[in-house]
């Protein structure tokens, strides 16, 4: 044997060879498989499907379970065959899971002799062009029963080259997205409730660390929600070019947060200022860098320098927690714990993408496992901090007590003066709380009732109408609305001066609300204009006898001021249901009504009538 090395190598390749070559069996009994490939690197990233399937002995065999090439501007080639069992009626699904992936391609040959098919993917494509509407990328597999296919994955991405593959039956598939949709249902659930009940706390203790804890929890939500495809599928469908950068705007923000968290909930600044300063320029950092990966910045880079932030982040994060814990500060506890987690969940992810680890519940949600925890066990840790501070303080309780025993008189005169400064400011709180509720009933008057006459104004009237009218059609009853307007009041008004005019229309009021029931409204629209809701009403004869009433009412001299004054209305009157159903619609005719009334003389009423409705185009006018 002239070369034994040659002879090794060339044995090697022959079995790795003879690896790859070996098929997949799909058994739907098992209906999950995890497919062994081989892969080319295609370094140029211009090879055609023809050039790869005639370079299939260039193929290296991948070693592990899940393809992981890190980052790369190569694209890479994988190559699986499967077999199909005879009598086989399941369809049967390629999964790739991971969302950031830009572009995948499927190639198969049908036949021998028959040219290549494939299928694109990709969150380089609008979302509605998947065959299933999930964030992870499914191709169907066309293999007939009995029979062998080989397939070829193009990968090509600007993100992390990962490239997890499974083959699921339809059946396991269905059971499988119903395990994530699970999964993704309790982690964005239990973020959610947890940056709810925080940012209450927040409102309601108004702790600033609580403010970061949930801009933290937001941010790191919305950078999961942009990784797993939800926020692609669920919010921004077709913004493809924002959809590939939103993974690493919002995680370059839940870094800045976390810092900014970190920093306030530690108190680094009282140990270690050092450690403040960098976490505050770690913060200040990625939020800009997050501003450059909107556009400046290309996708390549933002992801390179993300990873250089993370691992920063991470390293700075925990060793303030450390020096916070080492100083004595019982929380730091719980913030250590956290982000331990994390870390565990995040390596537990990794092994099992690098195929160190089986795949399993915790090590294919590792990350969500990890960060719900987290996120879980920061919020405890705020709890925690909340014990601090009232333990704090009871000890200062404790010392304020001892002192006091040293000095019991004078201490005891400093808290009966306390005592008494207090009550005293609880005496004026106490009025000011009864001045404000004062002030604010005032309010509330003001803006439903007339300032001058006191009747209510248009918007009281409003919402008296709405439930006289609902009132109504409930009873089958009718609704009177009527308008008047005072006859000669301009004149008044400007020969005996307004402060006349004022004291006429609050005697005028007071008429008005004399002759009508208690359950009817009296409104005032400002000027002359007054307006009569009637409720309850078996016919039209109601309004007229109230109307006369009224008109008879005002026939008699008004004592206003120094002077004796006689004032007579025009009134226009409009019915519910027949003449409107709305109450701009029944203003308007009984508006319509006042004026013929005015054209006849005034001191009179007028019903609106079907020639005048003619006039109208109003929605919700009724034949009158």
């Amino acid at each position: 044997m002239r070369n034994p090395a040659r002879f090794v190598v060339a044995a090697i390749a022959l079995m790795i060879s003879a690896a790859a070559a070996e098929p997949l069996h799909l058994d739907p009994a098992v209906g999950h498989y995890v497919p062994r490939v081989s892969y080319l690197e295609d370094r140029q990233a211009n090879l055609s499907i023809g050039e790869v399937a005639g370079m299939r002995e260039q193929f290296q065999r991948y070693t592990g379970t899940q393809p992981n090439f890190g980052y790369s501007r190569s694209a890479y080639w994988l190559a699986f065959e499967v077999e199909r069992q005879a009598g086989d009626s399941e369809a049967w699904y390629l999964q790739v899971k991971y969302p950031p992936l830009d572009r995948l391609e499927l190639f198969w040959r049908p036949r021998a002799d028959a040219p290549f098919e494939h299928l694109v993917h990709g969150d380089h494509l609008p979302f509605h062009v998947r065959e299933i509407h999930e964030p992870d990328y499914y191709f169907p597999l066309t293999v007939a029963p009995g029979e062998r296919q080989t397939f070829y994955l193009r990968v090509q991405s600007e993100s992390s080259m990962t490239v997890p593959l499974a083959i699921y039956s339809a059946h396991s598939l269905d059971e499988q997205r119903g395990t994530d949709h699970l999964v993704l249902g309790l982690f964005f659930g239990t973020l959610l409730a947890l940056a709810l009940y925080n940012l209450l706390l927040c409102v309601s203790i108004r702790d600033i660390s609580y403010l970061y804890y949930v801009a933290f929890v937001a941010t790191s939500g919305f950078a999961f929600f942009s990784y797993n495809g939800l926020a692609y599928q669920f919010l921004w469908p077709e913004a493809v070019a924002w959809n590939n950068r939103a993974p690493v705007v919002f995680a370059l923000l839940s870094l800045a947060t976390g810092a900014l968290f970190a920093r306030n909930f530690l108190a680094i600044a009282r140990h270690s200022p050092r450690l403040d300063a960098g976490l505050a320029a770690l913060a200040i950092g990625a939020a800009v860098f997050s501003l450059l990966a909107l556009g400046v910045v290309d996708y390549f880079t933002s992801a390179h320098v993300f990873s250089a932030f993370a691992i920063i982040a991470t390293v700075a994060i925990l060793s303030s927690g450390v020096v916070s814990w080492q100083h004595g500060y019982r929380p730091a506890r719980w913030f250590l714990l956290a982000w331990a987690t994390l870390l565990v969940g995040l390596i537990a992810y990794s092994l099992r993408v690098l195929g160190a680890l089986p795949g399993n519940f915790f090590t294919i949600y590792g990350i969500q496992v990890g960060s719900g925890l987290e996120m879980l066990l920061l919020s405890i840790a705020l709890a925690d901090r909340i014990n601090v501070m009232k333990r704090e303080k009871e000890e200062a309780q404790a010392i304020a007590l001892a002192a006091s025993r040293r000095a019991e008189r004078e201490l005891e005169d400093k808290v009966r003066e306390r005592v008494g400064e207090l009550n005293e400011l609880n005496r004026m709180l106490q009025g000011e709380i009864s001045e404000r509720e004062q002030a604010e009933q005032a309010l509330i008057e003001m803006a439903h009732h007339d300032a001058l006459t006191g009747l209510p104004n248009r918007l009281l009237l409003s919402d008296r109408f709405r439930i006289a009218a609902a009132h109504a059609t409930r009873a089958r009853r009718e609704l009177a609305l009527l308008m008047m307007d005072l006859d000669g009041f301009k004149k008044i008004n400007d020969t005996l001066g307004h402060d006349v005019g004022d004291l006429l229309l609050v005697a005028v009021a007071d008429v008005i609300r004399g002759t009508v029931r208690a359950t009817d409204t009296v409104a005032r629209f400002g000027g002359d204009e007054f307006v009569v809701l009637l409720n309850d009403l078996r016919d039209a004869e109601e309004a007229t006898r109230a109307a006369e009433q009224i008109i008879s009412a005002l026939g008699k001299p008004l004592n206003v001021g120094q002077h004796s004054l006689v004032i007579t209305p025009s009134i226009g009157i409009a019915l519910c249901p027949q003449d409107g159903l709305t109450l701009e619609a029944m203003l308007k005719c009984a508006d319509i009504a006042m004026y013929r009334a005015k054209e006849a003389g005034g001191n009179t009423y007028y019903f609106f009538l079907e020639d005048a409705q003619k006039e109208l185009s109003l929605p919700g006018v009724e034949q009158g």
